[in-house]
């Protein structure tokens, strides 16, 4: 009887918790003798981290309470547009990838291949960082699907034994020969990889105190844990249904890689942004570096099956193409094609668009005249044609008036009419 009154009582402090919010969590859990509840910093006095110090912190909501006014991004997105995942079936190796399409985007193979990818087919399963907004895509399809031109990362093939490169005969060798494969972020864009770690981010839909379910998403990271599970901050573990009391804030979650150290007799990586593959020694040394085959634009090279494949399903435009520079176009937020200087929109069928750029049909090129010239041309064209209109009238009358063709300056009349003609 007295436990079950225990139990009574303390599921109303927790109810009280979560009615009364932020107030009364940060005096119960941040208290003098629970210190380690405080807000996890970046400055050097912190040597537990339990929130981001990254420079694109606030594009996935975790920074730090002294840094979050001073990222790169000033906001976030939501959470449902992106995922901690693994990265070659390494915890240590996890990074937020969005793998979501627009609802609104009309290309269903995008949307098919960025959302539910075969997971044995490596091509569809290669991250793709986004050079605009240096997000990084589950693959090359989310990317496209998000009006993104990308950089694909690298794919490593460590090998134990030494063999020539024949990229023709690549599929045979490395089914002879003994070689782990690694995804790795081009040594030139390492610095846009964000590591995260799994944790619950959110309030149950049932709970309606707007100030705790904001606190929990959008305030200060600061990771607590209870049984096992990580939630963002103590709001999200109160919201949960987490007892104050079993709520652990010694935790430390960002903590640095650890590297393979084994020596490989050759490494393969083939690099999709510059087309070419590099082989390096034990030493991990260059030996040689060579070009992979060239592909078409909206196709992509499969070293598995020595073969270019088509990877932008919105590339087949039946037409003579033109690719635009960056200064010419923007996107929209629904994924169209914005063309500064005629100040026309063009769907997702009207355009195509490759690692390199975006490609549009020679016409619609033409569309980017700017609108002033047309006016001009218009005037031209009327002058032009009054002219012609004004010497015909005056020709006939002329020619009809036989009087005009008897006074006295009748040459001058046609000498002028000659220069007119």
């Amino acid at each position: 009887m007295i436990f079950k009154m225990v139990l009574y009582f303390k599921n109303i402090l927790q109810i009280l918790l979560i009615a009364l919010g932020n107030e009364v969590i940060q005096r119960s859990c941040c208290s003098v003798e629970n210190s380690e509840c405080y807000p996890s910093l970046c400055d050097a006095e912190s040597l537990r981290r339990r929130c981001s110090c990254h420079q694109y912190c606030n594009l996935y909501k975790e920074c730090c309470s002294d840094v979050i006014r001073d990222t790169l991004i000033e906001h976030g997105t939501s959470s449902i547009d992106y995922r901690c995942k693994k990265i070659n079936d390494d915890e240590l190796d996890s990074y937020f990838l969005f793998d979501r399409c627009p609802s609104n985007h009309s290309i269903t193979k995008h949307v098919t291949y960025c959302e539910t990818p075969d997971g044995n087919d490596r091509l569809y399963n290669i991250p793709a960082l986004g050079k605009r907004t240096k997000r990084l895509y589950r693959n090359l399809f989310c990317a496209l699907c998000n009006g993104e031109e990308y950089i694909l990362w690298t794919v490593h093939y460590k090998c134990d034994h030494q063999m020539d490169i024949d990229l023709s005969l690549f599929p045979h060798m490395l089914r002879n020969n003994h070689c782990n494969v690694s995804i790795e972020a081009p040594l030139n864009f390492s610095e846009y990889q964000y590591p995260c770690t799994d944790y619950v981010s959110s309030c149950p839909l049932k709970v309606t105190n707007a100030s705790l379910v904001s606190s929990c998403t959008f305030g200060p990271m600061a990771i607590v844990r209870s049984n096992g599970t990580n939630f963002r901050n103590i709001h999200c573990a109160i919201c949960n249904g987490v007892d104050i009391n079993d709520i652990d804030c010694n935790v430390t979650i960002f903590i640095e890689k650890s590297y393979n150290i084994k020596v490989y007799s050759r490494t393969v990586i083939f690099n999709y942004y510059n087309n070419t593959v590099e082989i390096l020694n034990a030493n991990n040394e260059r030996d040689y570096l060579k070009e992979v085959p060239s592909c078409s634009h909206g196709f992509a090279y499969d070293e598995l099956n020595n073969e270019c494949r088509v990877v932008d399903f919105s590339s087949m435009l039946n037409c003579t193409t033109k690719r635009l520079k960056e200064y010419e176009y923007n996107f929209t937020s629904d994924g169209s094609l914005y063309l500064k200087s005629s100040q026309t929109l063009l769907n997702q069928s009207e355009f195509n668009r490759d690692p390199q750029g975006i490609n549009i049909c020679e016409k619609d090129s033409n569309d980017m005249i700017p609108g002033y010239i047309y006016v001009v041309s218009e005037i031209v064209l009327v002058g032009l044609v009054t002219s012609i209109l004004a010497l015909a009238i005056t020709i006939i009358v002329y020619l009809c008036i036989r009087e005009l063709r008897t006074i006295p300056d009748h040459g001058q009349v046609s000498i002028k009419l000659n220069r007119s003609l």
